[in-house]
């Protein structure tokens, strides 16, 4: 299976059935009592019936913990089938503070009826040093073709950090479709992996958390999607609780929502989800709640 990190093979099995195992821990041990315990405080509201919009805080050892995928799945386990997806809609935020400043960015998000929202995607078919990524480019088709009558679309392949990094100062959404990597060392340098003008394409130019923490984006930024791997994952054990990946660094940059992923990204995988996302959010644009 091809991944965004690093073009490694992964045994699926053995990644499912650890997975499963953790999934059900999770479940077990932290997720469903937070759950019914919000359901008992909320009991007789109106929104008792509704799923409720949670966003964890992991930190430490938890800090990157996939709460919102804790579960049962085995159809052979006495429990039965139970989820955190089925019961809640999740998001992450590494602080407090983090999310207020979010949801503050989110308000401000405001277009005139007659103004369209500018996307621009960034692809790299083919990284310098790195396996080619067959999806990029589809990824960024199927994309355009969801959401070109709607919004403003811009194609970017091969860019440099610069031109990206140009365009993220200006645009409402930005959308990569390439590798990136979490550094296991210096987390401030953690990156997507872009590409330097030069006359062989042979070398590699890195979008890092660093260079992202110093932009300064537009007040009507509104989402950074973030489908290469381990963008929302921190290595640095003793670096656990600052957060600081590249998904919260969008986010800190002004960004109201960023999409990251706190695993390798399967490439075929990732181009079926931007699929269903951007189509969900174009047809639910009007009523999509905002914050």
């Amino acid at each position: 299976m091809e991944t965004r990190e690093y073009g490694r093979d992964i045994n699926n099995d053995l990644i499912l059935q650890q997975d499963a195992r953790l999934y059900s821990w999770l479940w077990k041990t932290c997720v469903k009592p937070i759950l019914e315990k919000r359901a008992e405080l909320t009991s007789g509201e109106a929104e008792a019936n509704m799923k409720p919009r949670i966003w964890w805080i992991g930190t430490g050892a938890a800090s990157s913990l996939p709460f919102h995928a804790a579960g049962i799945y085995d159809r052979a386990a006495s429990e039965g089938l139970e989820s955190c997806l089925s019961r809640s809609i999740s998001s992450y935020t590494p602080s407090i503070k983090s999310l207020i400043h979010a949801r503050t960015a989110a308000t401000k998000v405001s277009l005139s009826p007659t103004q369209k929202r500018t996307l621009v995607i960034a692809t790299m078919p083919t990284t310098p040093g790195h396996s080619a990524l067959a999806g990029a480019s589809l990824e960024a088709h199927v994309i355009r073709g969801i959401v070109s009558q709607t919004w403003a679309v811009e194609s970017q392949v091969h860019p440099t950090a610069s031109q990206v990094l140009e365009k993220i100062l200006s645009s409402d959404v930005v959308h990569f479709a390439c590798y990136g990597s979490s550094d296991s060392l210096d987390p401030s340098q953690s990156h997507l992996l872009l590409r330097k003008n030069d006359v062989e394409d042979k070398t590699v130019d890195r979008l890092t958390v660093s260079a992202l923490h110093e932009a300064n984006t537009k007040a009507e930024s509104w989402l950074a999607y973030l489908p290469a791997c381990s963008t929302a994952e921190v290595k640095v054990k003793s670096l656990t609780d600052e957060s600081l990946h590249l998904t919260s660094a969008f986010q800190m940059a002004g960004f109201a929502h960023v999409i990251g992923s706190l695993r390798p990204a399967d490439d075929a995988i990732c181009v079926q989800v931007a699929k269903h996302f951007y189509s969900f959010l174009i047809d639910k644009e009007d009523s999509t709640d905002q914050n």
